[in-house]
């Protein structure tokens, strides 16, 4: 199973992912390049800025990556 597979499949069992969870899951740095993949096949995924906390309390926004019906 590729990189960009492993992303759908996961998109169509949750619907939605980050970076951080792509690479905790996968082991997978280049999230974007995924996305931008799936989209040029006709995926229709959304983006979504979202703010997290990181662990010394500061926040951070990262992007959600949603799978549109």
């Amino acid at each position: 199973m590729t990189g960009k597979e492993r992303i759908l499949e996961h998109l169509k069992l949750n619907k939605s992912i980050t970076q951080l969870q792509a690479i905790k899951l996968f082991w997978d740095w280049r999230l974007s390049d995924k996305i931008y993949r799936l989209r040029k096949d006709g995926y229709n995924i959304s983006a979504q800025r979202i703010k997290v906390k990181r662990a010394d309390g500061t926040n951070a926004y990262v992007t959600k990556y949603i799978l549109e019906e």
